[in-house]
């Protein structure tokens, strides 16, 4: 594991961006008679496009050290964890810099600094791919919005709240502990709050966004209580000292607080479980989603919840491992690398599994997802509890604990967020041009904006998982990993009943996808399309709409870059050593 304080740019550019963009809109506001705003919207879409830079650089510099591990390992013996890392004082980062500055960066005093006393910045393959789906679709949303957002008033302030919101998302995957975690996922729940009622003048929004708060802030509370209990029982909130002393206990047979860990997988299931909008803990979505700006609709589908299951799955696997097979000899049929089941940490299975839990709420999020989402007549609404049914596929894979399914969920991820934030903007352009989401009202309209409908044909098809679209490989994927795991397991019965009702499942949601296309492209023109004359979306719409489609089936022809990226992602999460390794 290498230092590196360049990982902090991904977080520090948009929120500094943030600032600017703030300082820009009042001065312009007051300044040509306000004809100079425009400078704001070209400041929020240069701060995402920077971040959008260091995002990449970081990820070639993480290839680079992942070469250089490779070498050293082939040549030498010697293993360089390939992750980033950065440590801080809670105190804050100024404070950090002037205490190492004191003691040239080495010597006693440098020590607050580090684990477990200091905080701790980590980045990975899997932190990667994260930050460069928040950033992606950020910057799309950006200048989506230029056009969307042209008749708001309060832009600046929502510009500012975007930037925010991503340099907030960054800031979780980074996050190397549970106290940083925790803040990055509080800055991000209350720029999402602000987002969702941005149009408090109306009730709707003010309703949506009270009841996202008061579930979020119950989530985040458990989340606390967890934290306090894993501090409490291990003295830090440390995922390497965490996750190392707490194999050291199961090592030793002195699971003497067993009901305890129970209860903190419970929480943090829960906790994070409200903002992945898992059911039954998924309430506020659906009125989230009709309320919000359309942009921040693809927000919140394609990344905002992502980041929850995110945070999940990396605080259960690094604090409390669990290995689904009990063949560690047949490691090559699980994994793509011979790190898989390492000799050491983590080598033996928990006394209980949390991934049984994981399947469990994945049935039960895609059934009610399907059956709510058949009876929707809001566009937007339909589209919102299509996204729960899309995290109910994710935790197949998470669930089965293997590289494959770790692949698979990552994998699907990616493209859920590239297929929904298309719809999203899709049903943002309909909005925009009718001024209304029900789709008695957009019977037709294909016929009239037929760009943005093909767009949105694209994204359907590729929800449903036909060929040659993205979303085939990934759900082709998800419902493998169970197959493949259920032989070498004693409860193969379960994982076989998960990828039946996956395919059930992704076959009932075909039947309110393709109703959609139906009413789009082959309705009888309602009166609100009636009043329509042929047109396109505005252009800074269509150029996001676009670029997202194109995105849909570019990596559906070739999907192995996406692959590729989730199967380093995947180990990164599987191979704990590689994580742990340059802080312990």
């Amino acid at each position: 594991m290498i230092s590196d304080i360049n990982l902090l740019y991904p977080i520090i550019i948009p929120i500094g961006t943030a600032l600017l963009v703030l300082g820009a809109g009042s001065l312009f506001e007051r300044v040509a008679g306000g004809k100079l705003q425009r400078i704001r919207e070209a400041l929020a879409t240069l701060g995402f496009a920077a971040t959008a830079v260091a995002v990449y650089q970081l990820y070639w510099d993480l290839n680079v050290l992942k070469l250089v591990s490779d070498y050293s390992f082939l040549v030498w013996g010697v293993y360089i964890a390939p992750t980033f890392y950065f440590e801080y004082m809670p105190g804050g980062f100024a404070l950090t810099m002037f205490i190492n500055l004191l003691s040239g960066g080495a010597g006693p005093l440098s020590l607050v600094t580090a684990p477990p006393t200091g905080s701790v910045f980590a980045v990975d393959f899997l932190s990667m791919l994260m930050a460069a789906a928040f950033t992606g679709l950020g910057l799309l949303v950006c200048i989506y919005s230029i056009s969307y957002m042209a008749h708001d008033t309060g832009k600046t302030k929502y510009y500012a709240a975007l930037l925010v919101l991503v340099g907030s998302l960054n800031g979780i995957v980074f996050a190397g502990d549970l106290f940083t975690l925790f803040v990055f996922f509080e800055m991000m729940s209350i720029t999402a709050f602000v987002l969702v009622g941005f149009r408090k003048e109306k009730w709707e929004p003010v309703e949506a966004g009270f009841k996202y708060l008061v579930m979020v802030a119950v989530g985040s509370t458990l989340i606390l209580y967890a934290s306090s209990f894993i501090y409490g029982y291990t003295g830090t909130l440390n995922f390497a000292y965490v996750g190392t002393l707490m194999n050291a206990l199961d090592q030793l047979q002195l699971f003497t607080g067993r009901p305890l860990f129970y209860l903190i997988v419970a929480f943090l299931i829960a906790g994070f479980g409200v903002e992945s909008a898992i059911v039954p803990f998924h309430f506020w979505l659906p009125d989230a989603h009709p309320a919000a700006p359309s942009g921040m609709s693809a927000m919140l589908s394609g990344v905002v919840i992502a980041s929850g299951v995110y945070a999940l799955i990396r605080s259960l696997t690094v604090m409390f491992p669990i290995q689904s097979t009990p063949f560690p000899y047949l490691w090559f049929m699980f994994s793509s690398t011979p790190y898989s089941y390492p000799y050491g940490f983590p080598s033996f299975p928990y006394p209980f599994d949390w991934n049984y839990a994981l399947v469990v709420l994945s049935i039960i999020t895609m059934v009610v997802a399907n059956i709510m989402a058949l009876l929707q007549k809001d566009i937007k609404r339909l589209l919102a509890y299509s996204s729960i049914l899309n995290i109910g596929y994710i935790l197949i894979g998470l669930s089965t604990g293997t590289i494959l399914g770790f692949t698979a969920s990552w994998f699907h991820v990616i493209n859920h967020a590239m297929m929904k934030g298309l719809l999203f903007l899709c049903a943002g352009a309909y909005l925009h041009a009718t001024g209304s989401r029900m789709l008695d009202d957009l019977s037709g309209i294909g016929r009239k904006m037929p760009v943005t409908s093909i767009a949105l044909a694209i994204g359907s098809l590729g929800l449903i998982g036909l060929p040659p679209f993205n979303g085939f490989w990934s759900k082709l994927l998800l419902i493998l990993a169970p197959v493949q795991l259920a032989p070498f397991t004693l409860n193969g019965w379960v994982w076989v009943t998960l990828a039946l009702v996956a395919v059930l499942c992704s076959g009932f949601s075909a039947v309110y996808y393709l109703r959609l296309i139906q009413i789009v492209w082959f309705g009888r023109e309602s009166a609100k399309v009636r009043e329509l004359e042929k047109s396109r979306a505005p252009v800074w719409m269509l150029v996001a709409i676009v670029l997202l489609a194109v995105g849909c089936v570019a990596f559906g022809l070739f999907p192995g870059v996406l692959y590729a990226m989730s199967n380093r992602a995947a180990e990164a999460l599987f191979y704990l050593p590689a994580y742990f390794g340059g802080i312990l």
